[in-house]
């Protein structure tokens, strides 16, 4: 009989102890739950209130500060890629095709074709009374100044030579300080206002120099024309950039030394002689370099 007293108080205990541990555990994973739920709770109230805002702040801060690697490329202002590089100058297109109008071939480097080219009596004809024709005038063919333009051969050869020069590259890579430095505070708005005003943004700009937009053809008389008034100013903008200047009339030398020099003297010893010749077209070349070019340090010569 107290054996078996003996045995229903321990198993008695035995059950409490394991209804006491269970109770224990079940507080246990209650409590943990609990702040589980308040720690959710916590951080979406805190998410709510403007937490994901001052994380915002913080990453931009960061940003906007230095590394021990180096300025952060967001910070510095530096784009993630590289910066746009300026346009590579693109070479003039100086071949003039050949082309026929109403039954009649133009050849660039032949002058006015056979039919309408004159001779040198015919020119000289021309040259006197042209001051007084307005029509010849209006055509653009007769300046009342200068007397009859004409395109001849020799003529299109210094424009070739002077168009297809490779140091145009030179001149637009290496110089354009040299350039710039005699464009003056207002050229940018002059050069808005005027088509014609030449600033190295516009001569250096692809297709500018081609040789079309120098060479056509009057289509009443059927004479080849030159844009005199581009020669003429492309041969002023290239001697303007020179050390001294086109004119003599600069204040001080340029400032960026003699760069255009070294590019440009072809280049605007055959535009010079393009125009020449096209309004004196019976003047000798060797005449041109040493009336022309005389004032200048310019050495001038074809020959």
């Amino acid at each position: 009989m107290k054996l078996i007293q003996k045995q229903i108080i321990i198993f008695s205990g035995f059950i409490v102890f394991i209804l006491f541990g269970y109770f224990a555990i079940g507080n246990f994973n209650s409590s943990q739950l609990g702040e589980m739920k308040t720690d959710i709770r916590t951080i979406n109230t805190l998410s709510q209130s403007g937490i994901e805002t001052d994380t915002g702040k913080r990453l931009e801060t960061i940003a906007n500060s230095g590394t021990n690697w180096g300025m952060s490329p967001f910070g510095s202002g530096k784009p993630l890629i590289e910066e746009e590089k300026k346009p590579v100058f693109k070479k003039p297109n100086t071949e003039w095709k050949t082309r026929t109008l109403s039954g009649i071939t133009y050849v660039f480097g032949e002058g006015n074709p056979v039919g309408i080219a004159m001779d040198r009596s015919q020119i000289e004809a021309m040259n006197t009374p042209c001051g007084n024709d307005v029509s010849l005038i209006e055509k653009g063919i007769c300046d009342a100044e200068l007397g009859f333009m004409y395109i001849t051969p020799e003529i299109e050869k210094h424009l070739l030579a002077a168009l297809s020069d490779p140091n145009w590259s030179k001149l637009a890579t290496e110089c354009e300080n040299h350039f710039r430095a005699r464009e003056g505070p207002d050229a940018l708005t002059n050069a808005q206002n005027d088509p014609s005003y030449l600033i190295f943004d516009r001569v250096f700009s692809p297709g500018f120099l081609d040789i079309d937009r120098f060479i056509s053809i009057e289509p009443t008389t059927g004479l080849k024309m030159l844009n005199n008034h581009l020669t003429i100013s492309l041969a002023k903008f290239v001697m303007n950039g020179m050390y001294d200047g086109a004119s003599r009339g600069e204040p001080q030398p340029n400032p960026y030394g003699d760069c255009v020099d070294r590019y440009g003297q072809d280049i605007s010893k055959n535009l010079v002689a393009t125009t020449i010749l096209y309004t004196h077209p019976l003047m000798e070349v060797k005449w041109i370099i040493h009336e022309v070019f005389k004032e200048y340090t310019i050495p001038f010569s074809f020959y």
